[in-house]
């Protein structure tokens, strides 16, 4: 009987399957916590970025600086 798979067969596909399915959940771990510390990077390195962004802008402002410049002008006793 050729086509008869035997006990001994089925344990053996058995351990093989777990052995696999171990595998891929030691893999699946790895990934997800390697997802997790660049999706923390990504988000401190975008904070960074904005931040840069708004200091820029606040210092490049035309429109800011003439209002400092009419500030320091009052407060100098230049304009009233």
């Amino acid at each position: 009987m050729e086509g008869r798979v035997g006990s001994q067969d089925l344990y053996k596909l058995l351990d093989v399957m777990n052995d696999r399915l171990t595998d891929l959940q030691k893999n699946y771990g790895v990934l997800n916590e390697s997802h997790h510390k660049l999706e923390m990077e990504f988000t401190t390195m975008k904070a960074r970025i904005d931040t840069t962004c708004d200091i820029v802008k606040f210092f490049i402002s035309p429109s800011l600086a003439f209002l400092i410049l009419v500030q320091l002008a009052t407060m100098c006793g230049i304009i009233k």
